[in-house]
């Protein structure tokens, strides 16, 4: 099954009455809609989620939140995004037709790919978290959503030590998970020593504690300990203190490549890729670049050359789907998204590009396909 994924604010010619989300918006919010877009556009999914939850939050328009839900998606934290199309069905007094129907389908497409999970926790007050995202505060009256996969579950409270557990999750089937939360232990003598570079700073369970090398008490218990520095890779041990036993630590730094990753998809076979002038493959291409600005040139006999400015930060992983799009000679025009041709003039909805196997259940984390499409706001 292929379905394609937009941001919300298309509108097919046949469906041009209805107004798009920016043209709803205030005069002085529309740039930060177009400031959002953009920043979907080059993938950085968190903040532009985070600039279209502020539309929403500015406007109380319930049509932001499509959106916001398409980003916290391929940030791939999908029980979040079901979450949020739920609260904008809720509000479907003030949506069209179009756009309960647009909503209802993409919730559709993801609820097989999120469960629940019974949370039990012997202290009220702490925060629970699914992959570093707040899930809410104990205590929990019933299961909560969580994506399908092995989700890292950390529960925090203020002093008491931090826990984290790594559970299976399967398709329709609820889990379970528990807390027993330990009170901060008795302070214990620590070093930790770095390797490596001149200057560097420690962090302990995420909490800077200063320059390098470190010296202080530390309460007993089972720690992280990182060293960070500018231009090296972050150093990072987890080890158990005891109290009553001093414990010394030796952290070694490596210089980090300054380098990143890229995958290409064409969706043709035979179409091919060339970055920086270079013939690299054809049809698909996955491999690392060096940090900094590259040109991606597609060729394909009956299509229009393909051609974009490829940025790429130290240690980014970037994925790039290419629309190809005929030749004005040719009689039909399509959109190729994954491999699958669809015609000009259909209604293009919003929804996700999944793969999920019909015969077993989905026990990893899905790949959310981002689908780059081209369309007006």
């Amino acid at each position: 099954m292929f379905v394609i994924a937009t941001l919300a604010g298309y509108v097919p010619a046949a469906q041009a009455q209805q107004r798009t989300i920016r043209d709803e918006l205030p005069a002085a919010s529309q740039r930060d809609w177009d400031d959002a877009k953009e920043l979907y556009g080059a993938g950085n999914f968190q903040d532009a989620r985070i600039r279209f939850q502020q539309e929403n939050d500015d406007t109380n328009n319930p049509r932001v939140l499509f959106n916001v839900a398409i980003c916290w998606k391929d940030q791939e934290h999908y029980w979040k995004a079901l979450e949020v199309w739920n609260k904008q069905l809720e509000l479907k007094s003030k949506l069209s037709a179009r756009d309960v129907t647009r909503v209802e389908g993409a919730i559709a497409v993801v609820e097989p790919f999120v469960s629940t999970v019974e949370v039990q926790v012997n202290e009220p007050g702490a925060k629970l978290y699914f992959d570093g995202v707040l899930a809410g505060t104990s205590p929990f009256i019933g299961p909560l959503r969580i994506d399908v996969g092995k989700p890292e579950v950390r529960l925090e409270k203020e002093g008491f030590a931090p826990e984290k557990k790594t559970i299976d999750v399967l398709r329709a089937t609820p889990a379970k998970v528990s807390f027993d939360l330990i009170k901060e232990g008795r302070p214990t003598k620590v070093t930790v020593n770095i390797e490596g570079p001149s200057k560097a700073t420690i962090f302990m369970d995420g909490v800077e504690m200063g320059p390098a090398p470190f010296t202080g008490e530390v309460a007993e218990g089972r720690h992280t300990f990182e060293a960070r520095s500018p231009g090296y890779e972050t150093a990072q041990q987890t080890s158990e203190v005891v109290y009553g036993a001093p414990f010394a630590l030796s952290l070694r730094l490596v210089e980090a490549k300054d380098e990143g990753k890229v995958k290409i998809v064409t969706g043709f076979e035979d179409a091919i890729i060339e970055i920086d002038g270079k013939v690299v493959g054809s049809g698909a291409w996955e491999g690392v670049l060096p940090a900094g600005g590259h040109q991606l040139v597609v060729r394909k006999d009956g299509y229009e050359d393909y051609s974009a400015d490829l940025a790429l930060s130290a240690e980014q992983e970037r994925k790039i789907r290419v629309e190809m799009v005929a030749e004005s000679s040719s009689a039909w025009i399509y959109w190729l998204v994954t491999g699958v041709a669809v015609s000009a003039g259909i209604g293009v909805g919003s929804y996700f590009v999944f793969r999920p196997s019909e015969t077993s259940q989905v026990t990893g984390t899905l790949d959310p396909g981002l689908v780059s499409t081209s369309f007006s706001f």
